[in-house]
């Protein structure tokens, strides 16, 4: 829902308010989707950069691959971008890991659903 309120999808008028309410919404039901959203619009949107970044972590640690390329994409600029005290190497490789084992397990419970169905 957030998203056709940010794009305007399925008849709605454009509506920021709306779509962060949303977000906001999903990222409190556990939807990591949302979370990155919500870390997106406060980082690109309202400049609040610590909150984004905790977000973008915590979606990172859920499996979300696009908060953590933001993450890396923030500790690498080298400071051009704003945030990066917020992020610690230390902190980015746990979050590869925390990542990528969110995405293994996902798959592997796919992968178990489809074994049972056949």
């Amino acid at each position: 829902i957030g998203n056709s309120f940010d794009k305007g999808n399925g008849g709605l008028a454009t509506n920021m308010e709306r779509a962060a309410l949303f977000y906001r919404v999903g990222a409190l039901r556990g939807d990591i989707v949302a979370r990155y959203n919500v870390g997106r619009s406060e980082y690109i949107d309202l400049g609040n950069h610590a909150i984004a970044i905790r977000h973008w972590k915590i979606a990172a640690e859920g499996g979300s691959q696009d908060s953590l390329d933001a993450l890396r994409e923030i500790y690498n600029a080298d400071g051009k971008m704003p945030g990066k005290e917020f992020i610690s190497k230390e902190y980015l490789d746990f979050a590869y890991r925390a990542c990528h084992g969110a995405q293994m397990e996902v798959k592997s419970e796919e992968r178990e659903k489809h074994r049972s169905e056949e």
